[in-house]
């Protein structure tokens, strides 16, 4: 077992194969499949699939680790969460999709059944009432000088951000592949563009072609994408195409993928009220994450963690 801290403990190569459980916390395990949906989950990673990159999959395993050890340390002090939290929560993710067989089989490609989810969305609500429980004042205890004070240092709780949202096709390009093979998968990946800016269905070719098998199922479609949380590359490339357009394959640690934007939100001021709503639960939440991050540090401290990615 080895520390996942550090920049460089981050990028190391992977082990090879990777192990089924991750790490461990006080005995109690994580699990690959769990770390590798997370990392593909984030949509600042600009891509649905992360492969196998070791910096945003050890990224995401300090994720659950944290969180596991604020999960345990919620239960033993008797913070708990209402079933009927879970069962909102996990309705929501349900929505209303063709079949409950669609469903299920959407949970097993991230590595989970309705019961696992179940309980990661307990871990998640639980993990949640535990921060509240750590912030020093209530919203209204905020007054309404330093809710101003606080949004005028963060312009960006005053408004919806830019959204985008769109489809990729992923040509692949595995570790250490050599400038010759890199170029000619670069050709494909501009060849696919070509095909779809001549007419050829997005969706189809995404579903036929892509080496991203979480977004192949459905034609590429990617999470909705916010302007300032994605991959640089990904957003310049979208701001550059009206709906409906194509773009040149842009590069990433993956490979390289190109881009369809289906749609596109500006930026929508928010009413007064949800304004100084924001920023007074902006400020508390500043003030949670320094205490809740006082408290991961000390229960670091004094746990056992075994880590094996």
């Amino acid at each position: 077992a080895r520390p996942v801290t550090g920049e460089g403990a981050l990028s190391r190569p992977l082990p090879s194969p990777l192990p089924a459980v991750a790490a461990r916390v006080n005995g109690q395990p994580i699990l690959m499949l769990r770390v590798a949906a997370l990392a593909r989950s984030h949509p600042d990673k600009g891509a649905a699939d992360t492969g196998a990159n070791p910096t945003v999959l050890r990224q995401a395993l300090q994720e659950l680790m944290g969180r596991e050890l604020l999960f345990q340390e919620a239960l033993a002090r008797g913070v708990s969460v209402e079933p009927q939290v879970v069962d909102r929560a996990y309705d929501e993710l349900r929505g209303a999709p063709a079949s409950e067989a669609e469903w299920l089989g959407t949970l097993r490609l991230e590595g989970l059944d309705a019961a696992s989810l179940r309980q990661e969305l307990r871990v998640q609500a639980t993990v949640e009432a535990l921060r509240r429980s750590l912030a020093p004042r209530r919203p209204e205890d905020v007054t309404e000088e330093e809710a101003d004070a606080w949004a005028h240092s963060h312009p960006e709780a005053g408004s919806e951000p830019e959204r985008f949202q769109a489809r990729q096709i992923l040509v692949r390009v595995p570790p250490g592949t050599g400038l010759e093979e890199r170029q000619r998968l670069r050709t494909r990946a501009a060849g696919l563009a070509a095909r779809a800016r001549q007419g050829e269905d997005f969706a189809v070719l995404a579903s036929r072609e892509s080496d991203d098998e979480h977004t192949r199922p459905s034609g590429g479609r990617l999470p909705e994408l916010r302007a300032g949380q994605m991959e640089a590359g990904f957003e310049k490339a979208l701001r550059s195409l009206g709906r409906g357009q194509v773009s040149e394959p842009v590069p990433s640690p993956l490979g390289y993928h190109v881009l369809r934007l289906e749609d596109y939100t500006p930026v929508v001021p928010a009413a007064p009220d949800v304004r100084l709503r924001r920023a007074r639960e902006g400020l508390l939440r500043e003030a949670s994450d320094q205490a809740v991050g006082r408290l991961l540090r000390e229960l670091e401290s004094r746990a056992q963690i075994e880590v094996f990615l």
